[in-house]
């Protein structure tokens, strides 16, 4: 997980700068949680190729991280 302080955050930036940052780092830990953390709470090390839902969670995690990576882009502009 990114850690920050959100109120250091607040207090040092412009309000419309600091709720883009808080949001790049929830799309972030989102994505940690969801796509690369086991429900012990472990990073995952290994992926399957096949699975019964459609996707492998190869494809899952390719897909969610270009679709992170796209949302990651449009949230730099606040660390300017």
């Amino acid at each position: 997980m990114v850690s920050y302080n959100i109120e250091t955050i607040y207090k040092t930036f412009t309000a419309e700068k600091a709720k883009g940052m808080e949001e790049f780092f929830n799309y972030y830990n989102e994505y940690v949680e969801v796509f690369w953390k086991t429900s012990n709470g472990q990073i995952k090390k290994v992926f399957r190729a096949n699975s019964n839902k459609g996707f492998s969670e190869r494809e899952q995690i390719t897909s969610a991280s270009v679709q992170l990576l796209n949302k990651l882009d449009r949230h730099l502009a606040f660390f300017l």
